[in-house]
Parts: C-alpha cells; sequence; structure tokens
C-alpha cells in the first residue's frame, strides 16, 4: 500500500470516523472505463482507512484533492471540460484541483492509499483522474470519477465487552407509540466516562445507527444509568429524558436484537430479547435484575422482568419503568385510580376498507343514575388529547359517540348526525397495537381508563371494533381484557364491511 503523503491532510487526530458522501457523474476512458475512488475502514486511534483507486490496468492516475466542491480557480463547479480539452468530451471536473497526487494503478486496476485520521469536521472532496485514451487516434485523454466528500466526524472509546451492560429496555410502549416512546438504558461499569461517539448500534433485522452529535463527546459517566432512545422530547416521548437520541432504529414488540458495538466493531454487549422468555407486556419495560449487570448474565431472560415501577413523567402516564435510575428503586406515583363515572365501552382503532384516518372510533358510557354533560372534558390516548367542545350530554345509562370522522361516505358507513356522534380532531390517532384511553373531568379526575394491549389480555381485532360485554359496564369491569369481545354487527358502507355496535348497546360476547 502507498502511503498518502502528509501533504494530503497533515490532519493526523485520532478517534475520528469518517462520513463519505458521492457527488456528481464520472465519464470512461478509451476502453470504456469509468475511474472510481472508494472509501474503507475506520481511522480509530491511528489505524489506518483506506482509499482504493480503481481504473484501467498498469495505467496513471491522479488523486484531485480540493477544499471545494462548488468553485475552483477556473470557475464555478462542475466545470464542463471539453472547452479545456476538446478529447474530454462529456467529463467535468467535480472539485477544485488544489493537491494533485499521480500514482500508477496495478495490474489489477487498483492502487490504494492510508491515512490515519484527520480533524473531526474537517471534509476533502476527491477525485479520480485515469489515463486512458486512444493510441491510434489520440483522442480521450481518460475517463474522470464521480466526486466523493469525505468528512471526519468523532469516534470516541475503545472499550472492553462488558464495559457498558443493557440494562433497561422500552420496546412497546402502551402511553405513547413506539415511534416516539422507544428507548433502552444503558449504564457504564468501569470507573471512568465513556465516549460513545462512533459506536454501531445494529438489530436483528438489519437496522443499524451510529452515535454522532457533530464533534461532541457523548459522555456516559461511571456507574450511571443512561437513556438512548428515539425521541429527545419529554412532551411527546412519555416524559424520558435522554442521554442520546437515535434514528432509523427500531425495537420490534416480539423479538429482537440490540447490540452495541464499540467503533472499530468489537462487541460491548448485545440482548437478543423475545417473547417467551424474557417478559412481554406492553406499557411495561423490561427490567435487569440490579445482580444480574452483567454483559453475560443479561443474556437469561430469567434475569429481567417487567418493571413494576411507574414512569411518571405526566400525571396520568400508566406506562411502567425505570429510566435512569435503578431498576428495584420506584421513585414515581401511579396515575390516579379511575372513579368510574364514564368508562369506553367500544374501541375501534382499526378499520378495514376504509383508512384509519377516517374509519377510527370509540363510544362513552353513563354508569350513573343522571346525565352528565361531557363539555369540558378530556379525552386522551397516551400523551395525545383532546377537550370536549359542548354542551354535549350523555343520558343516565345512555351512551355518546366519537367519530373521527362524522361523514358516512368515507368512515365506513356511520352517519354521525343521525347518531348523536361528536366529530373529534382527525389528529387525534387510536393505536393498532396498544393504548391507554381516559376520560377526565374538566378538573383533572380521571373518570374512564383502559389500557388495550396488543392481544394479550384484550381483543386485537381488524375490521371490528373491541366492543365491552354489556355485564361488565363499570370502571372495573372494563379495566378486564377478558370482558371485551369483537364487534358482532356489520355496519357497511361501499368498499367496506366493519363490525360492531356504535351508538348503542353492545350485544353480549359470545
Amino acid at each position: 500500500m502507498q502511503p498518502l503523503t502528509a501533504a494530503l491532510l497533515s490532519l493526523c487526530l485520532p478517534a475520528t470516523l469518517l462520513a463519505q458522501t458521492p457527488f456528481g457523474s464520472g465519464c470512461p476512458g478509451a476502453g470504456g472505463l469509468t475511474p472510481a475512488v472508494a472509501l474503507a475502514g475506520f481511522p480509530g486511534s491511528g489505524l489506518p482507512w483506506t482509499l482504493t483507486l480503481t481504473g484501467k490496468a498498469g495505467s496513471s492516475s491522479v488523486l484531485l484533492v480540493g477544499a471545494s466542491n462548488q468553485q475552483s480557480d477556473l470557475g464555478p463547479l462542475p466545470l464542463a471540460l471539453s472547452g479545456l480539452f476538446p478529447a474530454l468530451t462529456g467529463c467535468s471536473l467535480l472539485v477544485s484541483p488544489d493537491l494533485l497526487l499521480p500514482l500508477t494503478l496495478d495490474a489489477s486496476g487498483q492502487a490504494q492509499l492510508t491515512v490515519t485520521g484527520w480533524n473531526c469536521g474537517v471534509s476533502a472532496h476527491l477525485q479520480h483522474w485515469n489515463l486512458d485514451f486512444d493510441a491510434v487516434a489520440f483522442t480521450n485523454l481518460g475517463g474522470f470519477s464521480s466526486g466523493l466528500t469525505i468528512t471526519a466526524q468523532r469516534a470516541g472509546s475503545l472499550s472492553a465487552p462488558g464495559d457498558v451492560v443493557i440494562t433497561e429496555i422500552m420496546k412497546d410502549p402502551a402511553f405513547v407509540f413506539d415511534a416516539v416512546g422507544e428507548w433502552f438504558e444503558v449504564q457504564n461499569r468501569t470507573a471512568a466516562p465513556i465516549d460513545l461517539s462512533g459506536w454501531l448500534l445494529r438489530d436483528a433485522g438489519g437496522e443499524s445507527h451510529r452515535l454522532q452529535d457533530g464533534c461532541n463527546p457523548i459522555l456516559l459517566q461511571p456507574g450511571q444509568p443512561a437513556l438512548l432512545g428515539i425521541s429527545a422530547d419529554p412532551a411527546v416521548n412519555g416524559g424520558v429524558t435522554l442521554l442520546y437520541r437515535y434514528s432509523g432504529f427500531f425495537l420490534a414488540n416480539g423479538a429482537d436484537r440490540i447490540r452495541l458495538e464499540q467503533p472499530l466493531g468489537q462487541l460491548v454487549d448485545q440482548v437478543d430479547y423475545d417473547s417467551v422468555l424474557f417478559p412481554n407486556q406492553p406499557g411495561r419495560s423490561l427490567a435487569l435484575a440490579v445482580p444480574s449487570t452483567d454483559a453475560l448474565l443479561n443474556d437469561l431472560g430469567a434475569n429481567w422482568s417487567a418493571s413494576t415501577c411507574f414512569l411518571g413523567g405526566s400525571p396520568f402516564n400508566t406506562d411502567r419503568g425505570t429510566p435512569g435510575a435503578p431498576n428495584d428503586q420506584c421513585g414515581t406515583t401511579g396515575p390516579p385510580d379511575p372513579t368510574g363515572e364514564v368508562i369506553f365501552c367500544e374501541v375501534m382503532q382499526n378499520p378495514v376498507g376504509v383508512s384509519d384516518d377516517v374509519g377510527e372510533w370509540f363510544e362513552l358510557y353513563n354508569t350513573t343514575s343522571a346525565p352528565i354533560d361531557l363539555s369540558g372534558h378530556t379525552i386522551t390516548a397516551g400523551a395525545q388529547s383532546f377537550t370536549i367542545v359542548g354542551p354535549l350530554p350523555i343520558p343516565a345509562g345512555g351512551y355518546r359517540l366519537f367519530l373521527r370522522n362524522g361523514n358516512p361516505a368515507v368512515n365506513g358507513g356511520l352517519s354521525g348526525s343521525l347518531l348523536g356522534a361528536y366529530d373529534y380532531p382527525d389528529g387525534f390517532v387510536l393505536g393498532n397495537a396498544s393504548e391507554t384511553l381516559q376520560v377526565l373531568a374538566p378538573g383533572g379526575q380521571v373518570l374512564g381508563r383502559i389500557s388495550y394491549d396488543n392481544g394479550l389480555t384484550f381483543p386485537d381485532p381488524s375490521g371490528a371494533s373491541m366492543s365491552l360485554d354489556p355485564g361488565a359496564l363499570t370502571q372495573a369491569g372494563s379495566a378486564l381484557g377478558s370482558n371485551w369481545c369483537l364487534g358482532q354487527s356489520p355496519y357497511t358502507a361501499p368498499g367496506s364491511t366493519n363490525f360492531g355496535s356504535p351508538g348503542s348497546a353492545n350485544p353480549p360476547c359470545p
């Protein structure tokens, strides 16, 4: 391998990793081969990364290294080269030619250059010219590769396996959607801070994420649990505070893997969870037993349990976990118990034939002997909510239907006006899998609550409502998934057949 000259980038600071971005188009030489330049390797702690140039075997090449891919001394980029060299018709200069490095390709048409690292945040723009001309007609001076921008990023600590251990996993929140509420907890088992910059997350489905915060360190303090999650906003993620927000990395609710690799690719910790040997309860994190805080012991499902501590972060959050705290110490109180005057008795969270954004609905029941005006009451679905604008009476022992869309031509055949339904805001979404629904009085008192659970105890239908048995029309009865069944009566509109009893009493469950 040929060493890349110090003049290329006299930037030999270790602890950087490189991001690469291709741009522009190349052009072939006389033999029809388009040259290329590619990056491989990881520049951690002075270890080399490589540039590989490919082109015509045994030919001469030049690597163009530029500070810009927008402007050069010859003019704005890209610059068509045919005006300067008619034999280069169809080729463009893509980088400013600030440094030219000549080299010779070997018999396989390759040359490799080595670099040991450079300053975080510094970018260089590369293009490869390869001499490949027509020796008979003396036309075509060779080909040019497309451009490649390389930007140095920060890489953190090189740690041993087990230095960082996965200690808690929230894979299936119920109070908020998975897309904002997933997180997992890690703990530094060493006596010194560990910089997670450049570390890699992988799952069992091929998703991955490289941890980066620009050129800033991501410090995991000794012995301190910290969270990595999908949303950094406590207002929407269930009220948790993250050390780091990742993207493009999702935790399956059944079986999946969390693999944590250090910058050079060595495994630090990995947990392969499933729904059989590991706990599997929506709305509850998987919590590692404190004496088992070890990279080997956390491989065993028997060392994990469903958290019993309420998560907190909201006075009505029903999810459970101990993010950022010891797993066996509950530091928050649970939400207030419902009083039961108004309860949920039917929910259509996943219609067929129409989309959820027009076909969802739910129904409330007044358990008391007097009418209740629902004006000013609030309905919550996890962290979402809307307040009812009234008057909207619900009779004693009666029902009130709530439709996401009251137009029967689009919602599956339910006429909001005929059924006396309340048309609630379109942005209020019912989770298809797990969700906590609550009715709050104007003063914040919880009247009714259900937490359906992705089929664990409640039904998990498509095209049918979840229907509460009429013999269980109390808050305590509605909280038990075993008292719910699938809606049985069809209601139809063109292209849609769904089952439920919106606006009327539910039939007994079979």
